[in-house]
């Protein structure tokens, strides 16, 4: 399991490395694996599918998904190695079943035969599985400690990677795959944790493991949240945790003690022994699992082979115990095999931690007396398909998808061998979907094919009805006119490049050297400083004292200075008291100008995506006319015209050689769509 909230403290105020890869650029790195979090990835990529899980085309559907998603991988050269999960961990059994339940209650259900469809995708796209013994993320932790070398990242969303502080992490939704390359979005751990430790000790080094496990623990541990609610939020008590753990000389650091949470800062009354024993449990498994980790002891323990885990062959007698299955909708269990003959005859840690439904999961129920249940359901014929038939006629009314799911058990809990048939596996999951359908990988086509395809799609009709004249009666128009004498097209003349501030200037005239005041010009300063510096920065910090400390009425006025026209920081900065671009307008600019240089069957590769999100009236149009007239037509101004009093507007400082052939089309659903090429103007 993750750990809650983890992630979300150590990413904010940072921002994730962007890494493309094309067709093959992996294939020669070092660092060329990719490890999966298996059921991760298929919780996401089944959220993301429009039709409903009870529609018969629903594997195929997802099946085509799964291919899509891993052969844009694959492609890329990476080596993947996927980790898929089995049973719940000990002592997770309830948390599993109370996830079950939610996710059957939401609008994005993942029907059970969904893993056995992803192993058929895994399969026919030749992708290496491994199957952990619990949950994939441990096996996960311990695959990325034994290759760090070779490591690329860890595809997951289990947060359990940041106590390990795996090399890099990207999330499923955060992997762009297109038909030429992937764009992965990395966080970096190590560095993510220097960053909140500098903010919280004033230490920019990594902590140690076990205050990384103590603050996973207090960030997951409920006793924590109910006895700190509403005084402080829980990311509150780990940096009170940080700050005690950095300034102790304890002997035995991974030992928090119950002085620590009664006293001040922190005073939480209610946290008592047995709390702090369950705590510094879950903090001692962190620690344990790392060694593990590092030493190929989970490698071992937690690989799921016959060989390692002979118990689960229904045949013998050598399981421990009972294996079930929870029904999410009726909240029961249901008996798949029976107890072993002769239990005592299994001893060790697999009879240790067998899962014993009255001791792991009270709240569930059985599903009543095993010959009853038997009763009630049809029994195994000959071929997959019959017993399908059979359960479907059985129990009519039941979705596609579980009375294939409840065939494929009838046949799998079958000491027979010859019940299981793999082809025929394949046959009832993706009835008429070929492998080649969804799991053949194309190659990618040669340059001279890139070339020709760019320069087919560089030929777009924007207007052939229209003539010379036309276009020169358009220009001649009263509001064309009006609009380049305006203040607005003046400004796309004298407007310079973005420049780095020299630091936080205050409004007012007030120096910025000045230490943050509660006045009007010290809180905006405080604040200039804190947005730069990010949520973890002590600049942020600073700024909450200041605002804490000042008046209603000096923070009334500061939001107005804020929010005001008089608020020109930005221009000031820049020097010279000229206009200057926003830091993100520059940005677009030089990405799309970069990316134009390159030569078309490279762009055909890599298309570049862009996302300029900013408020309403914020100057995303005045940003598409800079893109066509400073980038894409890009033309040196007239001596003499233009370049303000100084000579040094954006058009005659950075002199682009702009890009004729391209086109802007600029449409919103609040303006007139527009469309101009990059000569022509």
């Amino acid at each position: 399991m993750g750990v809650q909230g983890l992630a979300s403290i150590l990413e904010a105020g940072s921002c994730p490395r962007v890494e493309a890869l094309g067709d093959g650029d992996a294939a020669q790195r070092r660092d060329n694996l990719l490890l999966v979090d298996a059921p991760s990835v298929l919780e996401w990529l089944s959220s993301k599918l429009e039709v409903d899980w009870q529609s018969p085309d629903y594997h195929a559907h997802l099946y085509r998904a799964i291919c899509r998603f891993y052969g844009g991988l694959q492609r890329t050269g990476l080596r993947l190695v996927l980790l898929t999960d089995s049973a719940p961990a000990p002592g997770s059994e309830a948390a599993h079943a109370a996830r079950c339940a939610s996710s059957l209650a939401s609008a994005h259900f993942a029907p059970p035969t969904s893993e056995p469809v992803a192993l058929q995708a895994y399969a026919d796209l030749g992708l290496q599985a491994v199957r952990s013994a619990h949950s994939a993320g441990r096996l996960l932790t311990a695959w990325a400690q034994r290759n760090a070398d070779s490591l690329f990242a860890a595809l997951t969303t289990h947060s359990d990677v940041y106590v390990h502080a795996v090399a890099a992490v990207a999330k499923p939704w955060d992997v762009v795959v297109d038909p030429h390359g992937v764009t992965f979005h990395l966080w970096e751990p190590a560095e993510l944790w220097r960053t909140w430790h500098a903010s919280t000790v004033g230490s920019p080094t990594l902590p140690p493991l076990y205050v990384r496990a103590q603050v996973a623990a207090v960030l997951a541990a409920p006793a924590v949240a109910a006895a700190a609610a509403p005084l402080m939020p829980p990311s509150s008590v780990a940096r009170s945790l940080a700050q005690h753990q950095h300034s102790s000389s304890s002997r035995e650091p991974e030992v928090l003690p119950l002085e620590f949470f009664r006293s001040p800062p922190l005073s939480l009354r209610t946290f008592d022994d047995q709390d702090l024993a369950a705590l510094n449990a879950t903090v001692r498994g962190h620690l344990d699992a790392y060694g593990a980790a590092r030493n190929g002891a989970a490698l071992r323990n937690l690989t799921l082979t016959p060989e390692a885990l002979p118990w689960l062959h229904p045949t013998g007698d050598a399981a421990p115990g009972a294996s079930y299955e929870f029904d999410p909708n009726g909240k029961l269990l249901y008996g798949l095999t029976a107890a072993p003959a002769a239990p005592a005859a299994v001893a060790g840690p697999a009879a240790a931690q067998w899962f014993a439904p009255g001791k792991d999961l009270p709240s569930v129920d059985l599903a009543g007396d095993a010959a009853e249940v038997a009763a009630a359901v049809p029994e195994r014929q000959a071929t997959l398909a019959e017993t399908a038939a059979a359960v479907a006629a059985a129990l009519p009314g039941l979705p596609p998808t579980l009375v294939t799911y409840g065939a494929l058990l009838l046949h799998a809990v079958d000491p027979d061998e010859a019940a299981w048939d793999p082809p025929a596996v394949r046959a009832l999951l993706l009835p008429g979907v070929p492998p080649a359908a969804g799991a053949a990988v194309a190659a990618p086509p040669s340059a001279e094919e890139e070339a020709a395809a760019a320069a087919a799609a560089a030929i777009i009709d924007v207007g052939s009805a229209l003539n010379a004249e036309d276009w020169a009666d358009i220009d001649a128009k009263e509001v064309v006119a009006k609009t380049r004498a305006g203040p607005g097209y003046a400004l796309l003349k004298r407007i310079r490049p973005w420049a780095p501030p020299s630091g936080p200037r205050s409004v007012g005239g007030a120096g910025g050297d000045a230490p943050p005041s509660s006045g009007v010009a010290g809180l905006v300063t405080a604040a200039r400083a804190a947005l730069a510096a990010g949520p973890n920065a002590p600049e942020w910090a600073a700024a909450e004292r200041a605002w804490r400390s000042a008046r209603p009425a000096v923070r009334q006025q500061a939001l107005t200075d804020m929010w005001g026209c008089a608020n020109r920081w930005l221009s000031s900065a820049a020097g010279g008291g000229g206009p200057a671009r926003h830091l993100h307008q520059q940005e677009i600019l030089d990405l799309v100008d970069e990316h134009l240089k390159r030569p078309a069957a490279q762009r055909a590769r890599r298309p570049l995506h862009v996302i300029l999100s900013t408020p309403t009236g914020s100057g995303k149009t005045f940003t598409a006319v800079m893109m066509q007239l400073h980038v894409l037509k890009g033309r040196r101004p007239a001596a003499g015209g233009g370049s303000g009093p100084d000579g040094q507007s954006a058009l005659a400082v950075e002199q682009r050689p702009g890009h004729p052939d391209a086109i802007l089309v600029y449409s919103v659903p609040t303006k007139q769509a527009s469309s101009g090429r990059g000569g022509s103007g």
